[in-house]
């Protein structure tokens, strides 16, 4: 006999779901690839470490809003990126052009061109053992436009146990708290 899953329940299954397979999975090729060129320990700064890498933006591409667990300083080797501070006014950065956001800053970053790629150095000091980056609460409404767009609907296996762990090993802490997070 089928399952009938709440709404309720749907946007949570959904929620799990991205957080496991991440939205440039579901949108095919990732709007953003990271090659990590070095993590190393902070010396006399115990608990934290620096990481370095390289971000290829494609043309258009976005991330999501999130936050760090520590200092962001970016370096735009080439092209445009527009960095979006939850409520203020978009930065655009241009080659040769610098930023720093604090680990309090809710900001999400996107190629300001739609015909040509962008390439960041990033530099992170951040909390060691934490995820790079934690995501922002989602409202509803996106959650549904994202699976519109990708053409899902809820299943009621995308709750099971191995994707709540595996959320929890990605955030790092339990793998149902109140009000879900992409």
């Amino acid at each position: 006999m089928a399952k009938l899953i709440s709404t309720a329940g749907c946007v949570s299954a959904l929620l799990i779901f991205m957080f496991t397979v991440g939205a440039e999975a579901l949108a095919g090729e990732p709007p953003i690839k990271r090659t990590e060129l070095l993590r190393a320990d902070i010396e006399g700064a115990p608990g934290k470490e620096t990481v370095i890498y390289i971000a290829d933006v494609a043309p258009g591409g976005a991330g999501g809003k999130h936050t760090h667990y520590g200092d962001e300083f970016v370096y735009v080797l080439d092209g445009v990126l527009m960095v979006e501070p939850d409520g203020k006014e978009a930065i655009t950065l241009k080659q040769g052009e610098t930023a720093h956001l604090s680990s309090d800053v809710v900001h999400a970053a996107k190629n300001g061109s739609e015909s040509e790629p962008a390439k960041v150095l990033v530099f992170l000091v951040v909390e060691k053992g934490k995820p790079l980056a934690e995501p922002h609460e989602a409202t509803y409404g996106q959650v549904y436009s994202a699976a519109g767009r990708a053409g899902i609907c809820c299943a009621a296996d995308w709750a099971s146990d191995k994707i709540q762990s595996r959320k929890a090993a990605i955030l790092g802490r339990d793998a149902a708290p109140p009000g879900q997070t992409m």
